[in-house]
């Protein structure tokens, strides 16, 4: 594929510079005695790092930083509690944020409803104002857990921390399921010694992440992130255990006949489809999904194909003015069962891969086709996972995923039995039984008495083909919002006196830049908590209007 457009090489060393200045900016606030300014910036660095490539995946620099922070929080473990059970009886899940459409807060409310004969509790370190949706709450609460917000009372990152700390005293396991540049969870168990087991759920395996110090274990969802773990992040094999992502495997409520029937379509044609995130189809001209796959419908007029994630815009808004109606794009949607009942052939997201969806459209009986790209070291953006090694149709140029995608249209049986094959694979590695399987296994791997260090020789920088694809593509697809934009994010977690430097400095002559930005992330919460539940109930009484008798 063509990688030009923008100079990827450059647009990683700049990121390199801004990231070493953040990190130093850090250090120097550490040295200080200024913890609270020092976590701030390590988390600011952190979340620049996450969007913006550096080729760095892990800075064992920057979680030092983190450790000696967490080495000055008073001790919260008294001699009254308790020794942790082996197996675990309570499980304690760390979230950083949790929403309706993450794929993250599916995997934990599925791990829980897998696991009910474990109390689980689940403890958020920067949910604001935001709803917990439904599906999680019930599963916490139907095991006997509870549901806990670090972030809607009073203090900054260090109280967090040192909450997360003291409330993990009462559980048998963490798993953290944080975003990558989450420090809360590094500073409350710097201490490994003093805390219970602590996992890391390897989510976000090809991008830059903290949290590998703290963790005795980091679960892997696939091998393509076992493998970086261990060349580029510093851990040992014995630390990178496999837990396949857990899936609820639905039945089918209808035949693919009638669910083309009930979208419209007639029951001889062939649907194709595709479900993920808009950027995860952002690439340069001449590679972009709709246009690669607009030939493929012109080859084969029996053949529509429905793509669910972005908006009908840019070259999808032209690809399907070129297709007459046979491809299809819906923007986010909600309940997308129908079409995956529908499908006769899923075709995964490219450039970037989307995992879980491949796995959702699987156990409907549906093959899977990808896109890949042939270096190894960035294999985590293509769609791999233990369930499909045998069985995912991969292609590796243009021409070979045109050609893979004409036989299988032009083969029913081949599609069928493929898909069959699939789904019992799929079932075996990710459906509760065959799941928990690999559950066990995790929770049973002893503690080692002393902490095993990273291997700083595997974190040194090393720019490769997966740095440089994911700066075109966070770059192509907005995600790389620029330092300014990283910093307004998380302003509130400074200081008063420093966000007052960085408001005069930064934003003040931008429309946006409220006096909001001035108060503590953990005021502006209870703000908007109070108004939700306050505010609109006497605005509403007030303006009224009068009833007459």
């Amino acid at each position: 594929m063509n990688s030009g457009i923008i100079d990827r090489d450059e647009i990683v060393e700049r990121h390199f510079i801004v990231f070493q200045e953040l990190a130093c900016l850090a250090e120097r606030a550490l040295l200080e005695g200024n913890y609270e300014k020092s976590a701030a910036y390590a988390q600011v660095a952190a979340h620049y790092a996450w969007f913006h490539p550096t080729g760095l995946l892990a800075s064992v620099d920057l979680e030092g930083i983190l450790t000696q922070i967490g080495h000055v929080l008073k001790q919260s473990r008294n001699p009254g509690a308790r020794a942790t059970q082996m197996p675990p009886r309570k499980v304690l899940h760390v979230i950083t944020e949790v929403y309706g459409l993450g794929g993250h807060t599916r995997l934990v409310w599925r791990w829980i409803r897998s696991d009910r004969k474990r109390k689980h509790s689940v403890v958020l370190t920067a949910q604001g104002q935001s709803e917990v949706p439904s599906p999680l709450k019930a599963e916490v609460l139907a095991t006997g857990g509870e549901l806990q917000f670090l972030d809607r009372l009073p203090g900054g990152m260090l109280a967090r921390a040192r909450s997360l700390r003291r409330l993990a005293n009462g559980y048998d396991h963490v798993v953290l399921h944080t975003y990558p540049c989450d420090v809360i969870p590094v500073i409350a168990f710097s201490e490994r010694q003093q805390c219970p087991p602590v996992t890391l759920m390897n989510k976000d395996d090809h991008v830059f992440w903290l949290g590998a110090s703290v963790a005795y274990q980091v679960a892997q969802m696939r091998d393509s992130g076992r493998r970086l773990c261990q060349q580029r992040r510093g851990l040992s094999e014995s630390q990178c255990p496999l837990l396949p992502i857990p899936l609820e495997v639905k039945s089918r409520t209808r035949t693919r006949a009638e669910a083309k029937r009930q979208l419209g379509l007639p029951e001889d044609i062939v649907v194709m489809l595709s479900v993920a995130t808009a950027y995860k189809y952002s690439a340069s001209a001449g590679d972009h999904f709709a246009e690669i796959l607009l030939r493929v419908l012109q080859e084969h007029q029996d053949v529509v194909l429905l793509v669910i994630g972005p908006e009908e815009n840019g070259e999808w808004a032209s690809a399907i003015r070129q297709a007459q109606g046979r491809l299809k794009v819906f923007g986010k949607l909600r309940g997308v069962e129908l079409f995956y009942e529908a499908a006769d052939i899923y075709l995964d997201s490219f450039p970037f891969s989307s995992l879980t969806s491949i796995l959702e459209a699987g156990s409907y009986g549906t093959p899977i086709v990808g896109f890949h790209f042939r270096p190894s070291d960035a294999a985590t953006i293509n769609g791999d996972d233990p369930a499909l090694t045998d069985l995912m149709v991969r292609a590796y140029t243009a021409d070979d995923y045109r050609l893979q995608l004409s036989l299988l249209i032009r083969d029913d049986e081949l599609r069928i039995a493929l898909g069959k094959a699939t789904r019992e694979s799929i079932i075996a590695y990710h459906a509760e039984g065959g799941w928990n399987h690999f559950l066990e296994e995790l929770y049973l791997r002893p503690k080692p008495d002393t902490p095993e260090p990273l291997n700083r020789s595997q974190t040194h920088r090393n720019v490769t083909e997966l740095d440089l694809r994911l700066a075109q593509v966070f770059k192509l697809s907005g995600l790389s919002k620029g330092l300014d934009e990283v910093i307004r994010y998380n302003v509130g977690l400074f200081p008063f006196g420093t966000r007052i430097g960085i408001w005069w400095r930064t934003f003040k002559h931008e429309w946006r830049s409220t006096p909001r930005c001035l108060l503590a992330n953990w005021q502006k919460t209870r703000l908007k908590l109070l108004w939700s539940r306050y505010g609109k109930r006497i605005f509403q009484t007030k303006h009224a209007p009068a009833v007459t008798k």
